[in-house]
């Protein structure tokens, strides 16, 4: 009775003293709670992070191996004149706003390069001392992050080998990737953002004084491989101040940060996002400040009450607890609603972008195939005689090897335009001969033509037809649909396709005709569509015509395609003839 007394008597210390411990217990769970929220924040934002950097190297980083199968480069590297090369290397690297591309003979020596004519140029300069040589020379791809010897700015270094006629590794063709740009951003952002290789070094970022400084000791070897290759400068490499807490907390040079580490699924590198601890302590603060206000409110209610009526007050004091109770349980709930609906839009987003990269993936993936499976499959056709007439007419033989040549012309110039695809056309527009596009396509053709026993009239006029377009894209849509009058005529034994050029009120007109089953009307609404086919699995990828219609929109031209009344099926593209000055330019 008398401890009770005496709670009565110093109840305004006694709640004192209980709201304290609530408030320094109330202080660490908003805390954690906080810094809960900070590393989903910042787990959201190293994963952009990331994807920029990714994106920065995957956008060149296959440049030298595309490039390196060009003959010139192989000339070059044996000591050949390299003065248009490198004119042609200076273009490139503008174009793909990539800081240098340069090429290494089998000794390291650079005999051509994208900037030929700067003051630091690497043109004379030796590199056989980089893996990224090394690694090229070897017959491998090379990737390292290195300071430029020569420019003393850092870099990604991506290297392919290069091969002569024979299949041998005469030189290494070189990108330097600048990732400068990406610094400036990161030291404008509210977290500290670093990018480590595998031996643990910060290669990039915003913080100045932490870049090209380790985060745990390096070993001997791994110092003298660094050393080796000059992959620093002479760089100390000095160990950052660093201690790790926890998991997801450091402090770094005796600042606290909360950290989330992602890998970059790039030659085992690392991305840290840091934010700064002190953030949600500052939350937490806050959050414990708004429950010491709720609370004095309470205790002043309390004492104003008892000083009334000491049982009136208490009951008044349990509904207003309770009413605070409650406020806060509906708080919670629409904070905790509003956070699930922002989470469910984010992974929303993240599917609808990674959706969209798989669809345009899937169609370029497949566009190249079909791209690329007219000419080989007639390359292969031609093989197989030329075996048989080799030992039976040599300049049969001959007349074979001339058509192969001129078919891997085509696929260069296919691999040409895929190698700029982001570049709309991709081939050079001027005046063209149809009659010469017939011709190609018709040289294309020729042997799947004898293969199924079909025959190909061509109605072609005396004098030429003339558009402005590109050769090589032209005969795709006529080598297109050749092949899908073939594929519609398979079940007749000997086929007739007739090929028709005219010209008409300003118009060039192309006619291929077939035999076959014609044009259902169930897929004339789809027929240009991608993807759209009768043929069964595995037999076509219903590309050819959306290729065609494609091309033609291009050119400023239509297509489209009618069943006549004696049957099979006709195709029609109309293109816009060439204006008079274009045709005598050509």
């Amino acid at each position: 009775m008398k401890l009770v007394r005496m709670l009565r008597s110093n109840w305004l210390l006694v709640c004192a003293t209980l709201c304290v411990v609530s408030l320094v217990a109330v202080y660490f769970v908003f805390r954690e709670e906080a810094r809960g929220r900070l590393l989903d924040e910042a787990r959201a934002s190293a994963l952009l992070y990331a994807q920029a950097l990714r994106a920065e190297l995957d956008r060149r980083r296959h440049l030298p191996e595309t490039l390196a199968i060009d003959e010139d480069f192989a000339e070059a590297a044996l000591g050949g004149d390299a003065t248009a090369l490198n004119r042609q290397m200076e273009a490139l690297a503008a174009t793909t706003e990539a800081e240098a591309i340069y090429l290494l003979d089998a000794t390291g020596l650079t005999v051509a390069a994208s900037n030929w004519n700067a003051p630091d140029t690497f043109l004379g300069q030796r590199y056989e001392f980089r893996e990224y040589f090394r690694a090229a020379i070897e017959g491998e791809t090379g990737i390292e992050f290195a300071i430029g010897a020569t420019t003393g700015r850092p870099g990604v270094f991506v290297s392919s080998p290069v091969h002569n006629d024979d299949g041998a590794v005469v030189g290494a063709l070189v990108v330097k990737i600048d990732l400068a740009p990406l610094s400036l951003t990161w030291d404008r952002q509210r977290h500290e953002v670093l990018l480590l290789n595998d031996d643990g070094v910060v290669v990039l970022t915003g913080r100045p004084g932490w870049r090209f400084r380790t985060t745990r000791e390096l070993s001997p070897l791994q110092l003298e491989r660094i050393e080796a290759g000059r992959q620093f400068a002479g760089l100390d490499l000095s160990r950052l101040n660093l201690l790790d807490l926890e998991p997801e907390r450091v402090t770094l040079d005796g600042t606290g940060y909360l950290r989330v580490a992602l890998p970059v699924d790039w030659q085992d590198w690392r991305l840290w996002l840091l934010a700064p601890d002190r953030q949600a302590s500052a939350q937490a603060l806050a959050s414990t400040a708004h429950t010491a206000v709720a609370m004095l409110v309470v205790l002043t209610a309390l004492a104003f009450a008892r000083s009334e009526w000491f049982r009136s007050a208490l009951n008044v004091s349990q509904r207003e607890r309770s009413e605070l109770s409650q406020l806060n349980a509906d708080l919670n709930r629409e904070i905790e609603e509003r956070r699930l609906a922002e989470s469910e839009l984010r992974a929303a987003q993240s599917e609808l972008r990674r959706a969209a990269k798989l669809t345009a993936l899937g169609q370029l993936a497949a566009s190249v195939t079909h791209e690329l499976g007219q000419p080989l499959s007639a390359m292969k056709t031609y093989i197989r005689g030329a075996q048989r007439e080799s030992a039976r007419n040599a300049a049969t033989t001959e007349r074979t090897l001339e058509r192969l040549d001129r078919l891997v012309d085509r696929i260069s110039g296919i691999a040409q335009q895929l190698r700029f695809f982001a570049r709309r056309g991709g081939e050079a527009m001027g005046p063209v001969d149809l009659r010469e596009v017939v011709a190609g396509a018709g040289e294309t053709m020729e042997p799947a033509l004898e293969e199924k026993g079909a025959s190909l009239i061509r109605d072609l006029p005396d004098r030429p037809v003339t558009v402005t377009g590109g050769q090589r894209r032209l005969e795709q849509v006529l080598v297109n649909l050749i092949r899908n009058a073939l594929d519609a005529s398979d079940e007749m034994e000997r086929p007739t396709i007739r090929l028709t050029v005219t010209a008409l009120d300003g118009n060039a007109v192309i006619s291929v005709t077939d035999e076959g089953h014609g044009v259902s009307p169930d897929l004339a609404a789809t027929l240009f569509e991608p993807f759209a086919t009768t043929r069964a699995s595995g037999e076509g990828m219903g590309l050819g015509l959306a290729i065609s219609a494609s091309i033609v929109q291009e050119h400023g031209g239509s297509i489209e395609a009618a069943s006549p009344r004696d049957g099979g099926a006709e195709f029609i593209v109309t293109l816009p003839l060439a204006e008079e000055g274009e045709e005598a330019r050509g």
